[in-house]
């Protein structure tokens, strides 16, 4: 998968059971996208299991906590990117790098893994209940905004059911992969 083509598309999202080939997937975009300096990746995995071997070559996030920080950091980065584009009279991060090529911004890439772990519907307690609840909203404004801020999102998930993903920011994510799910969990 060429960078300079992933780069250029938009988010992604992975649906499927055990063994269907997500992990499969995730591990050939990371192991491509760490080759390029001018991207930087950020894995959120709250199970500890499949992207715990990047842990060293990306910033990882292991828990809510963890997870919600890496999600404000990317956020903080667009509303930067917005300033400095709005000074530069650009206003995507392609034109941006054309015209600076000696400051160009890396692309800021988050995958996420079994990500209904962060769904309020499966946490039981209070606190983390409202952690996840937050994750949500900001991966749904993550979602819209950042694609022309040089952020993109891949996600997955085994069964995109309701709920747990805000219909919202599933309808951000025209990229869409299924292995082995009913077309009928994409509605």
């Amino acid at each position: 998968f060429p960078v300079t083509i992933w780069c250029k598309t938009v988010h992604m999202l992975n649906s499927g059971g055990t063994g269907g080939g997500k992990t499969t997937l995730s591990y050939s975009l990371l192991i491509s996208l760490l080759q390029n300096p001018n991207i930087r990746l950020f894995c959120a995995d709250l199970a500890w299991k499949n992207y715990y071997p990047f842990k060293n070559h990306t910033v990882f996030a292991g828990s809510l906590d963890e997870a919600l920080m890496v999600i404000e950091y990317l956020l903080y980065a667009i509303e930067k990117r917005k300033r400095l584009f709005a000074n530069y009279g650009k206003f995507d991060i392609e034109r941006y790098n054309e015209e600076n090529p000696e400051n160009k911004l890396p692309y800021l890439i988050l995958f996420v893994d079994e990500f209904n772990l962060t769904s309020p519907k499966l946490r039981f307690n209070k606190e983390d209940k409202e952690k996840a609840m937050i994750i949500q909203n900001k991966v749904l404004e993550l979602s819209s905004t950042g694609r022309a801020f040089g952020i993109r999102l891949i996600i997955n998930i085994q069964k995109p059911e309701e709920g747990l993903i805000p219909k919202a920011a599933k309808d951000n994510f025209p990229s869409r992969i299924a292995f082995k799910t009913a077309y009928r969990d994409w509605e």
